[in-house]
């Protein structure tokens, strides 16, 4: 959750005297996973190409 913080996901108290007010986005808990994710979206970007099964191009 790296992003600008208007991009963030928003959690919100559900009952209780906090009822309505925002609650802080939970920080990540696996430092290895956020580590990998952060390389992959620098190399391939945030969004990988699809690839389709059994279409293939014809090379000249």
């Amino acid at each position: 959750m790296d992003q600008d913080p208007s991009y963030r996901p928003k959690l919100f108290h559900s009952s209780g005297p906090l009822v309505g007010t925002e609650l802080e986005f939970p920080a990540s808990n696996n430092i290895l996973k956020k580590c990998r994710s952060v390389s992959a979206a620098q190399q391939i970007g945030l969004f990988a190409p699809k690839m389709s099964k059994g279409v293939w191009r014809k090379r000249d």
